[in-house]
């Protein structure tokens, strides 16, 4: 129950008002510390070791998620930093907690609770918000791209995603699994290349460069311990 009150219910509230109370570069920089907590955490509370190579990588990658975002931070605010922080070490507990779950429950199952918990939370937000107005919550359902949008968002990104994570966590300490996330700054970048027809720079190529490096590094040392 607490992993599901974690994530995907704290980490989604402060996340979605911590990127709209701050610029998106800021942002990005922020989730990428995602590792280095989750890395601190998983000393601390799992007792879990760490390399002078992981560490290094893990530090060095959120350098690469900085050059990625085109290293400017623009507008800031106070409450949208102590907003995307606590993003980040609501992250950081949930990928403890699914490691030291791990041993009583499967991933299947802690993704089910995860998101149940997550049901009983936002629709009822929605309705409330909606000021109980049911046409207002559903007005969208009769457009086809609502649906695709849903269904990507919901299913694959979501459950499908955090079903993979939850079952990686049953192999990999906490700390090499939250390396990976910073991968999905790179996903992103070049998805925003390749379908969006963003821009790309040289500053951002070597943001990816360092990234990837990064994430290899903590999967080689994982690979021969």
């Amino acid at each position: 129950m607490l992993l599901g009150f974690i994530q995907p219910v704290c980490y989604f509230i402060f996340e979605t008002y911590g990127i709209n109370s701050t610029s998106a570069a800021f942002s990005g920089v922020m989730i990428g510390m995602v590792p280095v907590v989750g890395l601190i955490f998983g000393i601390l509370f799992l007792r879990e070791k760490c390399s002078l190579l992981q560490g290094v990588c893990t530090v060095f990658s959120v350098f690469g998620v900085y050059l990625t975002t085109s290293g400017g931070f623009g507008n800031v605010s106070a409450k949208g930093f102590f907003l995307l922080f606590g993003a980040v070490v609501s992250a950081a507990l949930f990928t403890i907690l699914s490691r030291k779950t791990a041993e009583h429950f499967s991933a299947f199952e802690r993704t089910y609770v995860m998101f149940l918990l997550g049901s009983a939370v936002f629709i009822p937000v929605a309705f409330f918000e909606g000021r109980s107005d049911f046409s207002a919550m559903f007005k969208t359902l009769s457009e086809p791209l609502f649906w695709i949008s849903v269904l990507y968002l919901a299913v694959v990104s979501s459950v499908c995603a955090f079903l993979l994570i939850n079952s990686a966590l049953n192999h990999i300490p906490a700390g090499r699994t939250l390396i990976f996330s910073n991968f999905t700054t790179v996903i992103s970048v070049l998805a925003g290349i390749f379908i969006m027809g963003d821009s790309f720079s040289t500053v951002q190529l070597l943001g990816i460069f360092i990234i990837t490096v990064s994430v290899f590094g903590v999967s080689y040392k994982n690979q021969n311990q």
